[in-house]
């Protein structure tokens, strides 16, 4: 509709969003699909300052995000390839992201892997980090793809024999040798570890990240009075090796709590080559690698909802407005000049962030002081508190990679949008670099999967 990020929402229709919070805003935008607003914009000029107003009609459509928003050939790097043989000695490797299980998604996973085969694919990265599940039927057909006709992939059981069901691959696969890592972390939940769990119990994938979330029970809704309605869980689903997966007892005695199981409650189960796998607690990855975590001041810059992230922003409208053009998202790269310069107005705005080490260190005080430890180690703790100050300029520098990823990914969406965006971030990926390495190295590979 001409939206530009930055805009700032002054009315919609005859309605003021001046000091709205955005659940209020989000109501007003929200509506029947076909009906219009007038939006009332004010659009800041990063280059002179001056700003002015400006009325947009929108029209309000069913907006169906991707399930599929990225795949593509990469590189040992991340970077997306083109040419014949990139991406190790097997050939080319190809990446797919697939953020939830919508019904109708494995038609897209298929059309994306026809096409990646197309390209020359010869091994795939199958992302399902943060992927929160959905449909356990279009798990199944996703899974069918690797995995013969005929074979079980998932059964549920429950106190009814009506919620006996026993899921199976119907079609012919489209390739059952092709070497598969497969990314999880400890939001791939539901009908993702379904996937994820079928593939290795079934010796067809190598899973990599960290433990997933460990939801193995299967609900439905029960509609009730005033547009009501409850999720009754009905069963638990179980995997081709017959363990269950779900990481939580949740137990009614006193209005009811929940408590995860313990390693040395869980039990032993057998994938089809005879490797070690345990139910109760989610996916265990074959390799496991963590994912980075965000420092203080990098969560502050992006943390969604919090006020420091108008420091990233400002500077995201500013470098858009004088860049009508950038690089592709595998190739866009801030340069020093760049950074420079977002540094200079993250410290002029008075940009604040709260350290962890310093409220760690105001705790240690305390305790020490309840101790009465403080006095004779005075001299100490104010060295300490010295060394953990906080130093913007420092901790900019410090932590300038993930900050500069966070800065590129904001920018690259506002030219190339969610693809743009998840192609972007795959050469700061450390886990996708390590999936690469092992899809190079076949005997590791295969050593993985005996």
């Amino acid at each position: 509709a001409g939206l530009k990020k930055g805009d700032i929402i002054l009315s919609i229709d005859d309605s003021l969003m001046t000091n709205k919070d955005v659940s209020y805003v989000s109501n007003h935008l929200r509506g029947e699909p076909g009906t219009s607003f007038v939006l009332k914009i004010q659009r800041p000029s990063p280059l002179d300052g001056k700003s002015k107003a400006m009325k947009i009609k929108v029209t309000r459509r069913s907006i169906q995000l991707p399930c599929v928003p990225y795949y593509g050939i990469i590189g040992s790097d991340g970077i997306a390839a083109h040419k014949e043989g990139t991406g190790g000695s097997d050939g080319k490797v190809g990446y797919l992201l697939l953020t939830q299980f919508t019904d109708d998604c494995a038609r897209d996973v298929r059309r994306a892997l026809v096409d990646l085969r197309s390209q020359g694919m010869k091994s795939l990265i199958f992302d399902l980090r943060d992927n929160g599940g959905g449909s356990l039927n279009e798990a199944v057909k996703i899974v069918n793809m690797f995995i013969k006709k005929g074979e079980t992939i998932v059964n549920t059981r429950g106190k009814l024999k009506r919620s006996f069901n026993e899921y199976k691959t119907t079609s012919e696969p489209l390739d059952t040798v092709m070497p598969i890592v497969v990314l999880v972390n400890r939001n791939t939940a539901s009908a993702s570890e379904i996937t994820a769990g079928s593939l290795q119990d079934l010796d067809r994938a190598v899973i990599l990240g960290t433990r997933t979330y460990g939801k193995g029970l299967v609900q439905v809704p029960v509609d009730l009075p005033h547009d009501a309605s409850l999720k009754v869980t009905i069963s638990k689903y179980y995997i081709p090796s017959g363990r269950c997966i779900q990481a939580i007892n949740y137990k009614h005695t006193g209005g009811g709590y929940k408590e995860n199981i313990p390693d040395s409650l869980t039990h032993e189960f057998k994938t089809r080559g005879g490797r070690t796998v345990r139910d109760g607690g989610g996916i265990k990855p074959d390799v496991e690698i963590k994912g980075d975590s965000l420092a203080s001041i990098t969560a502050a810059l992006f943390s969604s909802g919090m006020d420091s992230t108008e420091v990233a922003m400002q500077y995201v409208v500013s470098y858009v407005a004088k860049h009508p053009a950038i690089a592709k998202p595998a190739e866009f790269r801030l340069t020093d000049a760049d950074y420079e310069e977002f540094k200079e107005m993250a410290i002029s705005s008075g940009f604040k962030y709260d350290l962890g080490t310093g409220k760690m260190f105001d705790e240690l005080v305390k305790v020490a002081r309840t101790e009465g430890r403080y006095n004779e180690a005075q001299a100490e703790f104010d060295a300490l508190k010295a060394k953990l100050s906080q130093d913007l300029r420092a901790d900019l520098d410090r932590h300038r990679e993930a900050i500069q990823s966070f800065l590129e990914e904001e920018i690259v969406t506002c030219y190339y949008y969610q693809r743009g965006a998840a192609e972007c971030m795959l050469k700061y990926d450390k886990q996708v670099a390590r999936a690469m390495e092992l899809l190079k190295d076949k005997e590791q590979y295969d050593k993985l999967l005996r």
